[in-house]
């Protein structure tokens, strides 16, 4: 389950292969590009969007989501979850979420054998996200 801070969401695919997805031990892993070469997706926009940087949103431990990019305003559909904290990584990227609950998952996405691109060895999937608006889930608690 993944806390999000903004009401504009990503869309996952359930069933959908990450797509060149890369894990880095220690520091992240990463997803959302269809046509699986590292490079490709493009935003709901159909172009790329511009970074949305809250400076009270840093990237403090694991499981914060937020989109990769190439630099500044180049928001596409890649994504990427922390394995651990990143401060270098805040004010250069979009950060939309938080694991809640389920980070166990996410840690063992960052243990799976890479190869010599950091790609995965085995196809890896996301079966199914849940996003739960920040604010709802306070009420309910």
């Amino acid at each position: 389950m993944c806390k999000f801070s903004h009401t504009r969401l990503p869309s996952f695919h359930p069933f959908h292969p990450f797509g060149a997805p890369s894990s880095i031990a220690d520091f992240m892993v990463q997803g959302g590009d269809p046509t699986g070469t590292g490079r490709g997706g493009t935003s709901i926009y159909g172009h790329p969007f511009a970074d949305e940087l809250t400076p009270a949103l840093r990237f403090t431990g694991a499981g914060i989501l937020a989109m990769a990019n190439s630099g500044p305003n180049t928001n596409g559909s890649q994504f990427f979850l922390t394995l651990a904290p990143t401060p270098f990584l805040d004010r250069k990227h979009t950060i939309f979420g938080r694991v809640s609950d389920g980070l166990g998952v996410v840690q063992r996405l960052g243990s799976v054998g890479v190869d010599a691109q950091d790609r995965p060895r085995e196809e890896v999937k996301i079966l199914k996200a849940v996003a739960v608006p920040a604010e709802a889930e306070s009420e309910a608690s």
